[in-house]
């Protein structure tokens, strides 16, 4: 019958797991040689005493004596937990990372992934308190392999979150982006999802201010954060996620009273036109800031059409009066006519004064 050896308990890190040890453990061991079995019990003991560091050593030697894959690969995990708890955390690091890539069918993978997650979350939060460099490069590296090998585990969105997080305090808006969806599509219901939503929506906002010709950069930015306020309307963002919908609001209220003003100025003057775009802000802006100045120059627009076509028909009636007036007399004698004058060729007068007298 087989039985088990060894049950540790280990909660120093915020969670607590059982290592166990299966599989006739005993029987294995009692056909090793001496010096294996020593190292052995030696490296579980001082694991359990709290000497990290020989007990790191102790199945460091392990793994190399080993010849069952089996034991070597918990004798890796043992050596990279030890070595955390000696508070060299990129070791730790590169030996889970090396447990991962040569075992990738562990079955305590999601222990592994859970330490990996601490050593990434400590040189985070060390770049925060510390404003670091070297932690915040760390932190990524470690975050970046999670997103690789467990890009479904749980707490994994929350590493790709401080991975996009990381991202655009460096500036690299794209793989921001890309982080932010990526939550979205794989774990959309995770705590981490309202924020990445909201931070993906503030990131196109902030681009979109510094050059969106063509406006897609801002109509994305509208997109997530409609997406957001219908999805997750317990988040703690949503007012701040309102008032950037109400400040895209005002932007396109603006520009489409510019365009009205444009046509109301003398150069351009096209009323039609105008009213065009002011009617587009009361129907489609109703809620913005510029509406109410809207409705004041369409108010403004109509009252001096008004006026106009009243000054209009004063103008036009008096033209019709003066018209129906009799003209005094000197208008109505009718200018004599010089039809009748004679052909000026043939006439005396036009012919020089010295050939008057000459006969033809």
């Amino acid at each position: 019958m087989r039985k088990i050896i060894l049950i540790f308990s280990l909660c120093t890190f915020g969670f607590s797991f059982l290592i166990v040890a299966q599989g006739g453990s005993e029987e294995w061991l009692e056909k090793q040689s001496y010096s294996i079995q020593q190292i052995y019990r030696a490296a579980f003991n001082s694991e359990k005493a709290g000497k990290h560091k020989d007990a790191a050593e102790f199945f460091e030697s392990l793994k190399i004596i080993l010849e069952d894959s089996d034991k070597k690969v918990i004798a890796l995990f043992h050596q990279a937990t030890n070595t955390y708890m000696m508070g060299k955390r990129y070791k730790a690091f590169k030996l889970f990372r090396n447990l991962i890539e040569s075992y990738p069918t562990f079955s305590r993978m999601d222990n592994v992934i859970k330490y990996m997650g601490l050593i990434g979350d400590s040189y985070y939060e060390e770049k925060a308190r510390f404003f670091t460099g070297a932690s915040l490069e760390k932190a990524y590296e470690v975050y970046e392999f999670i997103k690789k090998y467990a890009p479904y585990g749980k707490g994994t969105a929350q590493k790709i979150l401080r991975l996009a997080h990381i991202a655009e305090e460096q500036y690299s808006y794209d793989v921001a982006i890309q982080n932010y969806k990526l939550i979205l599509n794989n774990a959309p219901k995770s705590s981490s999802a309202p924020e990445a939503c909201y931070q993906l929506a503030n990131l196109y906002t902030k681009r979109s201010g510094i050059a969106d010709a063509d406006g897609q950069l801002s109509k994305k930015a509208v997109h997530y954060l409609r997406s957001f306020k219908e999805n997750y309307p317990q988040s703690k963002y949503q007012e701040k996620a309102s008032q950037i919908l109400a400040s895209f609001d005002d932007k396109k209220a603006l520009r489409l009273l510019k365009l009205g003003e444009f046509y109301l100025r003398d150069a351009h003057k096209k009323v039609p036109a105008a009213r065009r775009y002011l009617h587009r802000i009361l129907k489609e802006h109703k809620r913005s800031t510029i509406a109410e100045k809207a409705e004041y120059i369409l108010a403004h627009i109509d009252k001096k059409g008004l006026l106009k076509e009243i000054e209009q028909a004063k103008k036009q009636k008096k033209r019709k009066k003066e018209k129906n007036v009799t003209p005094p007399y000197y208008q109505t004698i009718k200018p004599k006519t010089f039809s009748n004058l004679p052909d000026y060729d043939k006439e005396k007068w036009l012919i020089p004064l010295e050939n008057l007298n000459e006969k033809k």
